[in-house]
């Protein structure tokens, strides 16, 4: 069996001593799998935001941050959107966000399987639109409107 060929450079940016490895035996995971350490190479731009998305904050810690705080909405609503997989979910968070609802979060089929598999009585996953790939999405405003004119222009596109 041949060996891939592997290259190390020193990549601008890093700390003295540090180095990144490319080459075929280093291929990234798909967008959105494990960690995004190809955008570290130098021929990504050394793009360490990039890298770090999706991460879950188990690379990084945040040792301070400025923030603007802004009113939360008295009335909620929350949209479960389906599609067929995760990707293609990820795919319209753009046409999502167009809306800017409050929070979107990403579930996928294996994360519902993992949740059935340890709680085998648990129904409430049974109440999801058809698919394998969701997009929680929570829009909300003023007492007295009704969040769920927005959750019914999602269900037109």
């Amino acid at each position: 069996m041949r060996r891939a060929k592997r290259s190390r450079r020193p990549c601008a940016g890093l700390p003295s001593g540090w180095a990144a490895t490319s080459g075929p035996a280093s291929r990234p995971d798909p967008p959105g799998v494990g960690y995004n350490l190809d955008q570290l190479l130098p021929e990504n731009g050394f793009d360490l935001a990039k890298a770090l998305v999706g991460t879950e904050g188990t690379c990084v810690t945040m040792l301070g941050a400025t923030v603007r705080l802004v009113e939360s909405p008295a009335a909620r609503a929350l949209a479960v959107l389906g599609f067929p997989d995760a990707y293609t979910a990820a795919d319209h968070v753009m046409a999502v966000r167009e809306h800017h609802p409050l929070t979107i979060e990403g579930m996928d089929a294996g994360l519902i399987a993992a949740l059935r598999a340890q709680h085998p009585g648990e129904t409430t996953s049974s109440a999801l639109p058809e698919g394998g790939g969701w997009l929680y999405v929570e829009t909300g405003g003023p007492p007295g409107r009704r969040p769920r004119r927005r959750r019914a222009q999602w269900r037109a596109r």
